[in-house]
């Protein structure tokens, strides 16, 4: 009895303290690593530059940290500092010969004897560690995986049925992480489904420590914009949303008829993809800063379907965006209005991030199009 009561004082003193001084929450700044992706991601090469160099000061063997200097010093014009900073890389493991070869930042040295012999031991060195002439093939996998559901408050009490909002996430993120849009754009009166993309994707782990998921392979596609493997993937994950909505629309009271899709970036494309696929099951979609869909999959025929179908399209890109370039998005509406389908454009004071702006764009087309109020 006695602890009893020793413990009881205890937890009224610490709620009384608690009451008395609110707890504030300490501000964590983003790490080095971070903050130097973010600079890149805006194309800011000198920005990165001192953060990079500041970083690898406490994680020395950080390869793709080396590798991202060399690409800073090259973009600003420090050759010989480029081809130290790349040489590093090597000897801190990266084995990755081939990107290199392509990225333009390394145009100034590409002919370096330094940079090819780099290339080179790079080469070498990987033979130490996979099969000789091996074939890489692919071919479908069944697999399962995972989403999620945010259900409306009243859904327990009302009875009544409700569109069905799935939402697409960008590449690197998750179901998770996007779905949070449910609560920003209102959960009230709709049920929304977020989409986990089917393959992992290491870059995004690498950066954030969190579990990040992409539409594209890990494997590298040879020609890759064009491949006709690309479209086939694409096709692939297409068939999974559906899936799922079918899945949904078995467990939960949704509402009878087409669905509603609202896709980030890389969700973007596969809302526009998904609405060309498939336009008999979808009503709607929003696309925020879409990426470009192949042109091999936006056909005369698949828009006159969707003109057949009706499917309204909402289009909104940041002037801003520094990831996709605000031309995917107007590309698009001039594809469409075209051919007839119904479009509606906005281009935000954004970049590539949701703001306020975005949201309230986003809130228009969820209590316009999917509530219809």
């Amino acid at each position: 009895m006695r602890n009893l009561a020793i413990c009881f004082l205890l937890l009224s003193s610490v709620s009384a303290y608690a009451q008395e001084q609110p707890y504030e929450p300490h501000d964590l700044a983003p790490s080095l690593y971070v903050q130097a992706h973010g600079f890149l991601e805006k194309g800011d090469f000198a920005g990165a530059l001192p953060l990079f160099e500041r970083w690898l000061e406490a994680d020395p063997r950080d390869h793709s940290s080396w590798y991202n200097l060399a690409r800073c010093y090259a973009v600003t014009g420090d050759k010989a500092r480029a081809i130290d900073m790349f040489e590093r890389s090597v000897d801190a493991g990266l084995r990755d010969y081939e990107t290199p070869q392509r990225q333009k930042e390394f145009d100034s040295i590409r002919s370096d004897p330094r940079f090819l012999a780099a290339l080179l031991r790079m080469e070498e060195l990987l033979k130490e560690v996979i099969p000789e002439g091996f074939i890489r093939r692919f071919a479908p996998m069944r697999s399962m995986g995972s989403y999620i559901v945010m259900l409306p408050p009243d859904y327990d009490t009302s009875g009544s049925d409700y569109p069905l909002c799935v939402i697409l996430h960008g590449s690197g993120s998750s179901a998770l992480a996007h779905g949070k849009m449910s609560d920003w754009l209102g959960r009230a009166g709709v049920i929304y489904v977020a989409v986990r993309a089917p393959h992992p994707h290491l870059g995004a782990f690498l950066v954030t420590g969190k579990p990040g998921f992409s539409a594209w392979l890990l494997d590298p596609i040879e020609d890759e914009d064009s491949s006709p493997l690309r479209l086939s993937v694409s096709t692939q994950y297409v068939e999974w949303i559906f899936d799922v909505v079918r899945e949904v629309e078995r467990e939960f009271r949704t509402r009878k008829g087409k669905v509603f899709l609202y896709g980030h970036s890389q969700g973007g494309q596969f809302a526009t993809l998904s609405a060309l696929l498939h336009p008999e099951k979808v009503a709607s979609y929003l696309s925020f800063a879409g990426s470009f869909a192949p042109e091999e999959m936006v056909t005369e025929n698949r828009l006159g379907r969707m003109v057949e179908e009706g499917v309204l399209v909402w289009l909104m890109h940041g002037r801003d965006d520094p990831v996709v370039p605000m031309e995917a998005s107007t590309a698009l509406a001039e594809r469409f209005e075209a051919a007839g389908v119904p479009v509606t454009i906005h281009l935000a004071a954004a970049e590539h991030l949701i703001n306020d702006e975005i949201l309230k764009i986003g809130r228009q087309w969820l209590d316009e199009i999917v509530k219809g109020e």
